[in-house]
């Protein structure tokens, strides 16, 4: 009786307000993504060519045929100071994530995910100045701006709680999340086409940060923290969603005991170590590999960069698919999730041992760094769901958590690069030891992940469990 009152007064998601909420939640993610991941681009066109210790600046790949049109800027930077630049955001995110996850408790995930994206924005726009002042500025600049992003993800934690029912909370997810995606797929082209132009580079800041000013507009004028007080919802969507939402259950006192010395999570906090790591080796350091040794112009740089992220997105929705369909008629989540990390870790460790077997040639490369992330879309995939599998209650904070340990990692990428790369930049054998780091790196996170998940699930995330059930 009570399932089919439901049914009655149910609206679809496909023709719902919160699905506006939801896509405009997207939609800041992917600005977030844009502004955050577009210095790796756009370092190319801002320095001079990167030379080796011996001052050798030949690529020892012959140049692509666009080479002559490359564009470099003026600024004297050499691998270690550029890693310093690029790792330089992953410290405040890393340091503001339990922060933000706290801050999100106390003010809501509507406020602060306004916070972040207008922070971003304004440090975005302001970067083309602070580099031209001083590069440490411009460092100190990129930290902060971290530390203003990191509430994003726990943001949306608190508006999924809020903006969608206990059934929907999966694709709701996965639309706001796939942001991330879209930010950085569509950000890498365009932002190679304006380097492209000479000095163009400050243009790309300038615009992800103007349209993040007009998604914080947008977002405060049609989004509040609580359905109900949203005027431009109906009220039959407003009846549904008090009647089915998630939000009793997410009202509990966060026992920082309990979650932190729960094995499962620190078994998702080791495989959150590997996925950092492995993705800020391609999102940081491709872009140079593919200008240094490919000798590829910052205008196919960035088209080509993009076609990684791509296959990322591709992994990462299939087998979020696949994943249902296994536990819905064939293994238990435990041995789905177990599998499914199983098969990322080994085909990512694979393809990334391989890249310098592909020799000079640009289409060989693209293709199998853009298959290792396909099967890094396969590793990421389960990582988010296993946090609500583990600790389905204040999920955000324990996510905060998992994902705070995880970019303590992405700070290191820029740092092995430039000592691996040190002697001569250019050298395909150099980058390789590179690459190998994310494969040991990563596989090395899925066996923690295995020794963890041994362990007894903690008494928390069991009774967690029942309280979702009742």
């Amino acid at each position: 009786m009570h399932s089919s009152q439901t049914e009655k007064t149910s609206v679809s998601l496909i023709r719902s307000y919160r699905l506006f909420i939801v896509v405009l939640c997207s939609f800041g993610i992917a600005l977030l993504y844009a502004m955050r991941v577009s210095l790796s681009v756009a370092i190319v066109a801002m320095t001079l060519p990167l030379k080796s210790e011996n001052n050798d600046t030949a690529t020892e790949c012959p140049a692509s045929t666009n080479q002559s049109s490359s564009v470099h800027g003026h600024y004297d930077w050499d691998s270690s100071l550029q890693a310093w630049v690029l790792s330089a955001f992953f410290y405040g995110y890393t340091v503001g994530m339990i922060p933000g996850g706290l801050l999100c408790h106390r003010f809501g995930g509507r406020n602060m995910l306004l916070f972040s994206v207008f922070s971003t924005s304004l440090f975005t726009v302001l970067s083309p100045l602070s580099a031209k002042l001083s590069v440490i500025l411009l460092i100190v600049l990129r930290v902060v701006e971290g530390f203003g992003e990191a509430p994003s993800y726990p943001a949306i934690s608190e508006m999924l709680v809020k903006w969608c029912s206990s059934t929907e909370t999966t694709i709701y997810l996965a639309i706001a999340t796939s942001g991330a995606y879209v930010g950085t797929i569509a950000s890498q082209p365009i932002v190679g086409l304006i380097c492209d132009i000479k000095n163009g580079w400050p243009y790309s800041f300038y615009l992800f940060g103007s349209m993040g000013f007009v998604w914080c507009v947008i977002w405060y004028v049609f989004s509040t923290e609580l359905p109900e007080k949203c005027r431009f919802m109906p009220n039959k969507e407003k009846a549904f969603l008090k009647k089915t939402s998630s939000l009793k259950a997410h009202a509990l006192n966060i026992q920082w005991k309990y979650l932190l010395t729960s094995f499962p999570l620190w078994a998702i906090s080791f495989v959150s170590m590997g996925y950092s790591y492995g993705l800020t080796v391609i999102l940081n350091s491709f872009p140079t590999y593919l200008s240094n040794v490919l000798g590829e112009d910052i205008n196919a740089n960035g088209l080509l960069n993009a076609i990684p992220f791509s296959c990322l997105l591709l992994g990462n929705l299939l087998f979020s698919w696949i994943a249902d369909k296994l536990r819905s008629s064939y293994f238990s989540t435990r041995t789905t999730r177990l599998q499914i990390f199983a098969i990322g870790t080994l085909g990512f460790v694979i393809c990334n041992f391989s890249i310098k077997a592909m020799n000079c040639s640009t289409f060989l490369v693209v293709t199998i760094v853009g298959l290792s992330m396909v099967f890094l879309g396969i590793y990421y995939s389960q990582i988010i769901p296993n946090v609500v599998d583990v600790i389905p209650l204040d999920w955000g904070v324990a996510y905060s958590i998992s994902n705070m340990f995880g970019n303590s990692m992405a700070v290191l990428a820029p740092y092995v690069a430039a000592y691996f790369t040190k002697e001569n930049v250019h050298s395909r054998a150099n980058w390789q030891y590179f690459f190998d780091s994310s494969g040991i790196i990563v596989l090395f996170s899925f066996i923690m992940y295995c020794l963890c998940k041994c362990k007894k699930s903690s008494q928390f995330a069991l009774s967690q469990e029942e309280t979702v059930l009742k």
